[in-house]
């Protein structure tokens, strides 16, 4: 036996922490609610300072929950992930600022088409009856229906914190619907990284067999049975759906439609496997298509 001891192994740092998943999962959330808050109360400057020290605290968080590379990765992920997720989150700001604003009857002073984007929309230059501009920007809407000299009744955010609306335009449902969905979306994604990183646990083991012996069995089911199957089941969802749409209105129709279309494509994704690829994207194709035919009925 020799007088010197062989090296300790290295430890690498616990990888899936639960309290470490948690306290991410809670931040990024309030990550994009805290970009929003700063953008729309003191400007770019400070928007930019809580999109800096967001990325650096989630990607220092994500690199040591699941690896550094991983780490390296978020840093170019995260910050637009953020940037279009404060989107959401922003239209659910502008509706509560703009309903504790004041209404005027406007007319148009000026009109241009919006440039940088695909969809076709227009903004107007809006003056108060005394002549002064109206606080917040210009009008932006999709429709071509006023012209220079209309007149136009708007909500608007005597701070200028908020671009104009009209009161049709404020849909405070729908915008809580889709600012939810993100921010229940970014925190899940935290908590898909946490638990992958995990070493696999019995519960965990047991749910992947499961979801292996349900991709076997759609895929002895056939292309063919598994499209009648569901259209079958489709049926009932989509009476469903457009009873919702014009009934209650607001986000449940929306809640309804994502969650037939995540059954979809569950159901689709073990026919994408050769050779039933092109029978499957019919079927994801064909059931999307009814879809979004079904929410404009």
């Amino acid at each position: 036996m020799s007088g010197t001891e062989a090296p300790r192994p290295r430890t690498e740092p616990r990888r899936g922490s639960v309290p470490l998943t948690t306290a991410l999962a809670l931040a990024a959330p309030l990550s994009l609610v805290g970009l929003t808050a700063a953008y729309g109360s003191y400007g770019w400057p400070a928007g930019l300072g809580v999109l800096v020290v967001a990325t650096a605290a989630l990607s220092a968080g994500l690199g040591r929950l699941a690896g550094r590379w991983r780490g390296c990765l978020a840093v170019l992920i995260v910050p637009f992930l953020l940037f279009i997720g404060a989107a959401a989150t922003k239209n659910v700001r502008d509706d509560l600022t703009l309903n504790t604003g004041s209404t005027v009857t406007a007319h148009v002073t000026d009109k241009e088409r919006t440039t940088g984007t695909r969809a076709q929309s227009w903004d107007y230059a809006l003056a108060a009856p005394d002549g002064t501009p109206v606080p917040g920007g210009r009008l932006n809407q999709r429709d071509q229906d006023l012209r220079i000299g209309d007149q136009v009744t708007v909500r608007y955010a005597p701070d200028g914190t908020a671009r104009p609306k009209r009161p049709e335009q404020i849909d405070l449902g729908t915008d809580l619907f889709w600012a939810g969905a993100v921010l229940l979306g970014a925190a899940l994604a935290v908590v898909a990284v946490g638990v992958r990183a995990r070493p696999a646990g019995p519960l965990r083991e047991r749910l992947t067999a499961l979801a292996r012996a349900a991709r076997v069995r759609a895929s002895r089911l056939g292309a063919v049975r598994t499209a009648l199957v569901w259209g079958a089941l489709s049926a009932g969802w989509l009476a469903l759906l457009l009873l919702a749409r014009h009934t209650v209105g607001g986000p449940l129709p929306l809640a309804l439609f994502l969650l037939h279309f995540l059954a979809l494509v569950t159901c689709a994704a073990p026919l994408l496997e050769k050779p039933t690829a092109k029978p499957a994207a019919a079927l994801l194709g064909t059931g999307t298509g009814f879809l979004l035919l079904a929410l404009f009925l």
